[in-house]
């Protein structure tokens, strides 16, 4: 049976999707042209199994090739079950975590719900959140925004199942810096050639702004598990075709422009440093990066 070679397990909003591609562009290297590899998260894919997700994820004419398989989910290092599945599908998975200031990739991913019309409360709110957290309470904010860039904790969850020498933690800021390097780098951990210079140039997938909000919230909708309409059309048409169209309509909705949000309040920037400080120090002892930049 096929494996994954490599799994981008996070983070979100930390170039993930940049990451993957240009892997993919090696010769000895495959990746899926989605933007995420649901399978192990997903309870009706995995389900189907991995035969049935590789036909949909993987173009077809590779389906008999040799090359290692590159996939990525950005959320993956926050789910336990997914990573027992990953695990379990292959144990000897080379495992890439990204890892970004917190503060930064919460803002950042704030801004991408907000400009998909998803999400609605002001920044501001995020104060409250941390209020609540110190409470024992999880509120939604927190949880999309905050929880993510908790990496020590879910360091640990990957840590349970994937060796320390199997797990590659790169920092956003070196990959957008040098990601050549990077990639070099990654190269030489899957054993292909490494002096193999991939076009590192384009940016994938960054946050634009939505020509309207009204029609994000409603695509949002229209993609929901639950929906009806999801569920029939999922029934008459084809996976890789409905999956097409729902690409082209996101697509039809996203601007030229990136989006871009204001500088974050100085009161609230020292909420959020402080906040995640224990985090960042716990994970700077934990991989011996240096990481104090991040608490200023």
């Amino acid at each position: 049976m096929r494996q994954i070679d490599l799994m981008i397990v996070g983070a979100q909003k930390a170039a993930t999707t940049s990451l993957k591609n240009y892997l993919g562009k090696h010769p000895s290297l495959i990746t899926h042209n989605l933007t995420e590899f649901a399978f192990f998260a997903n309870d009706e894919e995995y389900l189907e199994g991995f035969e049935h997700a590789f036909k949909k994820y993987f173009p077809e004419t590779f389906s008999h090739s040799a090359k290692k398989i590159i996939a990525k989910n950005a959320s993956l290092y926050e789910n336990e079950e997914a990573l027992t599945r990953l695990y379990e599908h292959n144990p000897d998975c080379l495992i890439v975590l990204i890892i970004r200031n917190p503060i930064e990739r919460a803002y950042s991913s704030y801004n991408m719900e907000r400009e998909s019309g998803w999400y609605t409360k002001p920044w501001s709110a995020i104060s409250t959140s941390l209020t609540n957290f110190s409470k024992g309470e999880k509120d939604q904010m927190f949880r999309l925004f905050i929880e993510l860039g908790l990496y020590s904790e879910h360091l640990k969850k990957i840590l349970r199942f994937f060796p320390k020498q199997q797990v590659q933690i790169i920092l956003f800021d070196e990959l957008k810096s040098d990601p050549s390097a990077v990639c070099a780098r990654l190269f030489r951990r899957l054993e292909v050639n490494d002096s193999i210079v991939v076009d590192t140039t384009v940016i994938h997938n960054p946050t634009k702004k939505a020509r309207s909000k009204k029609m994000g919230r409603f695509l949002i909708w229209l993609m929901n598990n639950e929906n009806p309409l999801k569920i029939i059309a999922k029934k008459i048409l084809p996976t890789k075709t409905f999956l097409k169209i729902r690409d082209w309509l996101f697509k039809a909705n996203t601007g030229d422009t990136i989006a871009k949000l204001p500088p974050m309040s100085p009161e609230i920037l020292g909420e959020l440093t402080a906040f995640f400080k224990p985090y960042n120090d716990e994970l700077q002892m934990m991989t011996g990066l240096k990481l104090g930049h991040w608490n200023e």
